[in-house]
């Protein structure tokens, strides 16, 4: 019965000791969110109230027709 004590109990510290681990490991989460915000910055705008706009934003995006 005690053995099954101990070995209950070492198992319960080696996974608390395991959840501790997981949750200070502190690993940054790999994120694209701000590249891709400052890459996206380049791309031309469109005025959509602006019909010479609109044309040249045609001409511009037609190789990415469906």
């Amino acid at each position: 019965m005690k053995a099954i004590i101990i070995t209950a109990s070492a198992l319960a510290l080696a996974l608390a000791l395991k959840i501790v681990d997981v949750l200070t490991s502190g690993k940054r989460i790999n994120s694209v969110g701000a590249k891709s915000n400052n890459l996206s910055k380049r791309m031309p705008r469109i005025d959509i109230n602006n019909p010479v706009s609109v044309q040249e934003g045609i001409a511009h995006y037609k190789d990415l027709d469906d």
